[in-house]
């Protein structure tokens, strides 16, 4: 009876130093290679663009005057509308004005109209943003080669364009 008890106890004792001897080594590699920054880390906005996040309290917003409290646009680019669609925020006419409960407004370079094809003929169908009073419009620079959008634009009525190259920077 006792040989049996040793037996099972060296077996025991050896399975639980294996175990306790691979937890080590998976803590050291997890130190060295730097993966427990990202599994028991807590992580924030701050630290990972080290950038600060303001609080604001949108109730003390006055209307009339909204930058005192979110300040000003950092890039300000004065923009000459190439394509203003001026009833875009209109249901029908312009005597008519009903403000759509929400704008969504995609960037797209001039060239890519097979994209914006595709939105059209997916999650951006008419029948379906106009029963939710939804408005899409496309917001275009200018590009080098100069093609126009005039016709798109008369066709879907959902384009804007600025007199800007399209630059990374301008999408502000």
């Amino acid at each position: 009876m006792s040989r049996w008890f040793f037996r099972s106890c060296r077996l025991h004792s050896t399975t639980f130093f294996k175990c306790i001897l691979c937890l080590v080594i998976i803590y050291i590699l997890n130190t060295i290679l730097g993966v427990q920054y990202y599994i028991w880390s807590e992580r924030s906005f701050e630290n990972e663009y080290h950038l600060t996040m303001t609080q604001i309290d949108i109730r003390n917003i006055d209307e009339n005057k909204p930058e005192n409290i979110l300040g000003l646009p950092k890039y300000i680019i004065s923009n000459r509308f190439i394509i203003n669609n001026e009833y875009l925020c209109n249901h029908g006419n312009s005597v008519t004005f009903i403000q759509p409960h929400l704008l969504i407004l995609v960037k797209s370079a001039v060239e890519n109209w097979k994209a914006r094809q595709a939105i059209r003929m997916t999650w951006g169908k008419n029948e379906f943003l106009e029963k939710n009073n939804i408005k899409l419009a496309f917001v275009l620079g200018t590009n080098e080669q100069n093609f126009s959008v005039e016709k798109e634009s008369q066709q879907y009525k959902d384009i804007i364009q600025i007199d800007k190259i399209d630059f990374y920077y301008h999408n502000s």
